[in-house]
């Protein structure tokens, strides 16, 4: 359906309880637009959080490829699905660090197009996952692992 997305986003941003559940169940149709509507409002905000993530990513060599690395906590897999479609990188990595574990969580997310399996790299750091979808934990100095080539921050322009 054209609005199964958008339709997805608001009811993700339910709680999902049965209480939830039942209001979609009855809804008309003035109450499924109002909530697609919802949805599309959401999908929106989310886009201009991606974005705004995105711009704070440079470019650095990571395992002998160029990626775009972004410190991020929110929407990792949204972040690195857009900034993996950049001709200049081979793919995305977002870390984090968790003061309390002091660990680096790392997520790499490339696309189909540049043909290399993300989860062989993360498998070499104990990590692991699908070939476009990976991620590891990291304990060490991040600098000792992701070289940053070009400070100048991603642009979309």
């Amino acid at each position: 359906h054209p609005d199964s997305q958008a339709f997805s986003a608001a009811l993700g941003d339910l709680s999902l309880k049965f209480e939830s559940l039942d209001c979609v169940n009855g809804m008309n149709d003035v109450d499924r637009t109002t909530f697609i509507n919802r949805g599309k409002a959401l999908i929106e905000f989310q886009d201009k959080e991606i974005a705004a993530i995105a711009k704070s990513a440079v470019l650095a060599e990571f395992e002998g490829h160029t990626v775009y690395a972004v410190n991020c906590l929110r929407y990792r897999s949204d972040v690195g699905n857009y900034l993996a479609k950049k001709p200049e990188c081979k793919f995305a990595v977002m870390y984090n660090y968790s003061l309390e574990k002091n660990e680096w969580w790392i997520s790499l997310r490339g696309i189909k197009e540049h043909g290399l399996n993300l989860s062989e790299i993360a498998h070499g750091f104990g990590g692991g996952g699908h070939p476009l979808a990976s991620g590891f934990t990291y304990q060490g100095g991040l600098g000792d692992i992701l070289k940053v080539i070009n400070s100048t921050k991603f642009s979309d322009e």
